[in-house]
């Protein structure tokens, strides 16, 4: 066992342990890291992944990496960092998140779906954050902040063509108004307008109402487009896709993409398959203890698992305060994997730990790891296995790794 260095503790030298760690083959390093539960990232995979989303698109559109939501639990700096010369935009939901990126030395241009608090226009401006009119009167709102402390910022206009969210609302019975808001605020020089979008509500879905209702969004969108270029506005970039519908849709890319789930290996098996994509994390906890228990005897709390026969157990050191869902031990299709194999998970998952089956699992010790997420020898758990078993999808799973789970990153399979 190597002895662990006090730099690793904080600031820039945890960042030099973590890279030390790295030069280790896989087998190895998996020993020494001190991490009671921590998410291996894989970003040699995460360019790959982006390669091949670049090659769905023409050499002119552009393609604007989503990072919200701390790169959909990634870990959005790092996944920024690898990608940045493979992005021609990045987005956030929310000021402080691109905030983060920029105060880390992100160059790339961001663009906050979000709204943005009155307090935070001046920084955001400063920083060449690009925001979101979200609404015509929120966008005149910000205008006026700018007037006030002598500031131009960069905005994209969204439209609402349907989705029912956000957006300057363009449905049929009222795009005359919409396209005179829409050309105020080009015409504000506190705003420095450079894209227009709107968002797709049933991107991917082979029902027949979905793809008119989709079609619909899209002639929508480009009746605005059109009515600008009529008086020679520029619109700037116009960008409509996300991740479905850039693989489904080509004609509707346009300018740009906003591609998220498919960087990080994520969407349907389908897509995945087609797309030959791979999931960049490998979730891993290490092993507490390891219990015999006679037969008859309860596991946890409420003694929802009775032993049938005797047997060992192993004390993970994961629990739902970790960001894994409780609900699944009641699943008789998840499972973890202990030196490769499957096995369950016995007993009410706790907010700390979990126990799980090791008896038919031969030398395993104290302080092995065992996966819950991603690849483990030949055997693999996917993120839509155990979205599908808490009632949700694959993108809440690696959302929900809390904080306590170190983002570990490699730049291959284990190697520097």
């Amino acid at each position: 066992m190597h002895s662990i260095d006090p730099f690793f503790q904080k600031g820039e030298g945890k960042e030099r342990y973590e890279a030390y760690l790295t030069c280790f083959i896989r087998e190895q390093y998996m020993k020494v890291l001190p991490y009671r539960t921590y998410a291996e990232v894989n970003l040699q995979q995460l360019k790959e992944n982006t390669r091949k989303v670049r090659a769905l698109l023409s050499k002119d559109t552009k393609l604007l990496a989503v990072l919200k939501a701390d790169g959909y639990g990634h870990g959005a700096v790092r996944i920024a960092k690898a990608i940045e010369d493979m992005s021609d935009w990045f987005a956030v939901a929310s000021f402080y998140e691109a905030r983060e990126l920029r105060d880390q030395g992100i160059t790339t241009p961001i663009l906050v779906f979000g709204f943005l608090d009155d307090s935070n226009i001046e920084e955001a401006a400063q920083k060449n954050i690009t925001c979101s009119a979200l609404s015509y009167s929120y966008a005149l709102h910000i205008a006026e902040l700018c007037e006030q402390k002598k500031l131009r910022l960069s905005m994209h206009i969204k439209l609402d063509t349907g989705f029912h969210r956000l957006g300057i609302a363009c449905e049929e019975e009222r795009i005359t108004e919409a396209y005179k808001e829409v050309r105020t605020l080009y015409e504000l020089p506190q705003l420095q307008i450079t894209g227009i979008y709107t968002h797709f509500s049933t991107a991917g879905s082979k029902a027949l109402q979905d793809e008119a209702f989709l079609a619909r969004q899209y002639q929508l969108f480009c009746d605005m487009l059109h009515r600008l270029e009529e008086d020679h506005i520029d619109p700037g970039i116009r960008h409509c896709c996300n991740s479905k519908a850039t693989l489904t849709n080509p004609e509707m890319h346009l300018d740009m993409v906003r591609v998220g789930l498919y960087l990080y290996g994520l969407g349907s098996d389908a897509d995945i398959e087609y797309l030959k994509l791979e999931p960049i994390v490998n979730w891993k906890a290490r092993i507490y203890a390891i219990r015999d228990v006679k037969q008859g005897e309860g596991i946890g709390y409420g003694r929802t698992f009775i032993t049938p026969q005797p047997m060992r157990i192993a004390v993970v050191s994961l629990g739902f305060a970790d960001g894994y869902s409780r609900c699944l031990y009641a699943s008789d299709q998840v499972y973890v994997l202990v030196h490769g194999k499957r096995t369950r998970i016995l007993g009410k998952i706790c907010m700390d730990v979990m126990m799980v089956d090791i008896t038919d699992i031969p030398d395993v010790r104290v302080n092995d790891t065992i996966t819950v997420l991603g690849s483990e020898g030949t055997q693999r758990i996917s993120a839509n296995l155990l979205g599908r078993e808490t009632g949700g999808t694959a993108v809440e799973v690696t959302c929900g790794m809390g904080k306590r789970v170190q983002r570990v990153y490699v730049h291959d399979e284990g190697n520097c």
